[in-house]
């Protein structure tokens, strides 16, 4: 089972995660798409008939150990707080460059170009999936996102 979680689903790159899902399908792994924090677009033309994506809405609080990877292929991501979440569970992570957590040197984390070919993103998504599983890592926490903006983005004029 993969994971994307993500409101602005095209910003965060839905469309792209289906493709690379669609891919590995084809060519022999049976993998499903749970996704959070979307409205269900099952009856949207781009994602109807795909029984192996699941819209799971809004939930509070994911069950991270029934997944076997995050995919993020956002266009852009300031930074991806998702990233980290999915890491300290113990979740690999397949992203694009474009996701700002990515300068934080997560192991088990699989990075791609947008221009890739969907074939790189599945052999990087295969990557993982084989690996063995770990504890997880905190390289960064809500808090220190919170503290970020605070100090260093928000900061007031002296």
């Amino acid at each position: 089972k993969l994971l994307f979680v993500g409101q602005e689903f095209k910003r965060k790159g839905l469309s792209r995660a289906k493709d690379i899902v669609a891919l590995a399908r084809s060519i022999g792994y049976r993998l499903e798409l749970d996704v959070y924090g979307t409205p269900d677009l099952s009856g949207v033309p781009e994602f109807r008939g795909f029984d192996w994506i699941n819209f799971k809405g809004w939930e509070k609080d994911l069950r991270w150990k029934e997944y076997d990877a995050l995919l993020h292929p956002a266009l852009i991501e300031p930074f991806g707080m998702v990233v980290a979440e999915a890491r300290q569970h113990g979740l690999p992570v397949l992203c694009s460059e474009n996701v700002g957590a990515t300068d934080l040197g997560f192991k088990n984390m699989e990075i791609c170009r947008l221009v890739d070919p969907i074939s790189e993103w599945v052999s990087k998504l295969v990557t993982l999936l084989d690996a063995a599983k770990d504890t997880g890592e905190i390289l960064w926490t809500w808090d220190d996102l919170a503290n970020l903006h605070l100090d260093q983005v928000y900061s007031r004029s002296r």
